[in-house]
């Protein structure tokens, strides 16, 4: 699960990794007063699984 928001980020990454879609992957922004939102009653199954596993 990754979440993302319209804050400043501090430059050590500037786009999503994990196959995500082109559209999606720029993230951060200007506002560091940015709430986006709040998780309630989340349940994570399977963590830690590879979304998009690196050939070697």
């Amino acid at each position: 699960m990754v979440l993302v928001g319209l804050a400043t980020g501090n430059g050590n990454h500037a786009v999503l990794e994990g196959g995500v879609d082109v559209a999606h992957q720029l993230f951060g922004g200007t506002n560091d007063a940015d709430n986006s939102g709040v998780l309630q009653y989340v349940r994570i199954e399977y963590g830690g699984k590879a979304v998009n596993p690196v050939m070697r």
